[in-house]
C-alpha cells in the first residue's frame, strides 16, 4: 500500500520509480502467494464455501475481456471472446471463484503463449436431467504440453518442464482452480498437441 502511494509522488526520478514498481509488484506476488497458501490450507480442510449469487454473465466476461486485452495487445497476440448458442444472460454461482478460476487459466493462456493467439468460447449445454451447464474452453496457440506431464498440472505446487523456466508461478492456481469449479458441480481438464 505504501509502495502505491508513493508511486503517486511527481517528484521521484525513474529509478526511484523503478525500484519502487519492483517493491509493489514483488509485494503484489507475496500477497497473491499467501491468498493462494490460505485458500489451499482452506479447500484442505474442507472449509471453503461457495456464495452463490445472481450475476450478469455477458458483463463478467466483458470485464476479463478488457483485462486480458492489454496483456494480449502488448504481446501482440489476438484475443477472442465468443458465446455461442444460447448462452444464459444470468446465472447463480460464485462470481468470486469463477471469476478467479478464469484469470488463472487465461493468465496461463497468456504467459506461455508468444505467437498466435487465445480464445475463449462458452457455451450452455442442456443435459435434461440435471438441468443445464456452461462449458468454456479456454484454447491457445503455446508451445502444448507433453502427455506426461498433463497429470502434474492441477497438483499442489506442481509445475510443468515450460513453467519451471519461466520462473514465475507456484503450481497452486490450478489446483486451486480445479477445487473451485468442482465446488461449483463441475469439473476441469486439458487437452494437449
Amino acid at each position: 500500500g505504501f509502495s502505491q502511494l508513493m508511486l503517486r509522488d511527481e517528484n521521484l526520478d525513474a529509478r526511484q520509480s523503478q525500484y519502487l514498481g519492483t517493491i509493489n509488484r514483488s509485494g503484489e506476488h507475496l500477497l497473491a502467494l499467501i491468498n493462494d497458501i490460505l485458500e489451499m490450507s482452506k479447500i484442505e480442510a474442507g472449509r471453503t464455501t461457495l456464495n452463490p449469487t445472481t450475476f450478469d454473465l455477458p458483463g463478467l466476461l466483458q470485464d476479463l475481456e478488457m483485462m486480458f486485452r492489454v496483456r494480449t495487445d502488448a504481446k501482440k497476440l489476438s484475443f477472442s471472446v465468443e458465446m455461442i448458442g444460447d448462452v444464459p444472460h444470468y446465472i447463480v454461482t460464485d462470481i468470486n471463484k469463477l471469476r478467479q478460476v478464469f484469470i488463472n487459466v487465461l493468465g496461463n493462456a497468456v504467459k506461455f503463449t508468444e505467437r498466435g493467439g487465445i480464445g475463449l468460447r462458452m457455451r450452455a449445454d442442456r443435459d435434461g436431467a440435471t438441468g443445464s451447464f456452461l462449458r468454456v474452453e479456454i484454447e491457445d496457440t503455446g508451445p502444448g504440453i507433453s502427455a506426461d506431464e498433463q497429470g502434474k498440472l492441477f497438483q499442489y505446487f506442481e509445475q510443468t518442464k515450460t513453467g519451471q523456466k519461466k520462473g514465475t508461478g507456484t503450481g497452486l492456481g490450478l489446483a486451486i482452480s480445479r477445487e473451485f469449479v468442482r465446488l461449483m458441480g463441475g469439473d476441469i481438464t486439458v487437452s494437449s498437441q
